[in-house]
């Protein structure tokens, strides 16, 4: 009785403190392009999509250009994305583009070739990648104009490149199938390393972006016209297919954003207990949470160690979970889904 009265007043105190403290969270936001080459007008418009159905949760606005390539720079907090070659008005340029609005800022078109992707480092460095002459060049920020090439002698198609939570780039080449390890630094950078093979022709991960918090690369099943579309999950080195979300039609390029927010959020505490019937125990884990206020959210997910167990409605506030380890570990974290943004909670070990 007196642990289950500690655990009630711990969490009833968390609770009283929420209203008065703000918290920070990490937010994950999933943005992408609609538009490509075929479609008329041959603008993009910025969507963010919801990462549980593939759906567009949010129209941001049209871009006035035609997008093929994008990357969030978490240095400066910026949209950064390239033009196609089909632009009418900008071929192959760089944009800055308002995360609130859609509107994008001319900086540049110094590319002197196409250019087809666009990829931020930790350090807020732009990387972009050229199918035609096999280049990995890094951009100007500031002009829109290219600062060094390394030759790589890949000549991908269907392809995507971005930088992994390591600093690490891939390349994901879906002519070939094939997934590389680039290296960005020093006297072997253009070097590319083969590390595994995407697998079939639906598995196709072009102009993606990789989930800041499970490590997994999201790409675009397909280019051009083929429907439907898909978004893939794969995992690294080997490139194998963990997860996939039907996307939507003309979907073109995508970035991921995790952005730190001083907002409302999800409180979690934990538990442990056990029910007894005739020989068999059952050791179980009890999850309490609570928003603060002026929070909202659609879903809940819960993950274990790093896994989705399971994502309850926005009005479910606790859940057991049976059958752990008399004497184990487990660490949790609930994430609540709010328009295809993710906010996560503190962490709790028991």
């Amino acid at each position: 009785m007196k642990c289950l009265f500690l655990f009630r007043f711990c969490f009833l105190l968390l609770l009283l403190l929420s209203f008065t403290f703000n918290y920070v969270f990490a937010q994950v936001t999933l943005y992408a392009t609609i538009g490509n080459g075929d479609t008329m007008p041959p603008t993009s418009d910025l969507v963010v999509i919801d990462q549980i159905t593939g759906n567009i949760s949010n129209t941001i606005g049209n871009l006035g250009y035609l997008v093929n390539g994008l990357t969030y720079d978490s240095v400066e907090g910026n949209l950064y994305a390239t033009t196609s070659f089909n632009d009418p008005n900008f071929p192959n340029g760089l944009l800055n583009i308002n995360l609130e609005t859609g509107n994008a800022v001319e900086i540049g078109m110094g590319f002197g070739t196409i250019y087809a992707t666009l990829a931020s480092n930790s350090s807020g460095q732009l990387f972009t990648w050229s199918p035609y002459t096999g280049s990995l060049a890094i951009v100007d920020k500031g002009t829109g104009t290219i600062s060094a090439q390394f030759a790589t002698n890949i000549l991908p198609e269907e392809f995507g490149s971005a930088f992994d939570a390591n600093d690490t780039l891939w390349l994901f080449d879906g002519g070939t199938s094939s997934v590389y390890r680039v290296e960005t630094m020093g006297p072997m950078a253009g070097s590319v390393t083969y590390t595994g093979s995407i697998g079939s022709m639906t598995e196709r991960s072009h102009h993606g972006s990789f989930h800041p918090e499970t490590g997994e690369y999201w790409g675009i099943s397909e280019t051009g016209n083929s429907f439907p579309k898909y978004l893939n999950m794969l995992e690294l080195p080997s490139g194998n297919l963990v997860g996939s979300v039907s996307a939507p039609d003309f979907i073109h390029t995508l970035a991921f954003a995790q952005k730190t927010v001083v907002v409302g959020g999800v409180i979690l505490s934990a538990k442990k207990k056990k029910d007894k019937f005739l020989t068999e125990t059952d050791h179980i884990n009890v999850l309490n949470w609570a928003l603060t206020p002026g929070s909202s959210v659609e879903y809940f997910r819960i993950v274990r160690n790093g896994e989705r167990v399971v994502e309850v409605p926005g009005s479910v506030t606790s859940y057991d979970d049976h059958n752990r380890k008399k004497n184990g570990t487990d660490s949790y974290v609930i994430r609540g889904v709010v328009g295809g943004s993710i906010i996560s909670s503190n962490t709790v070990v028991i």
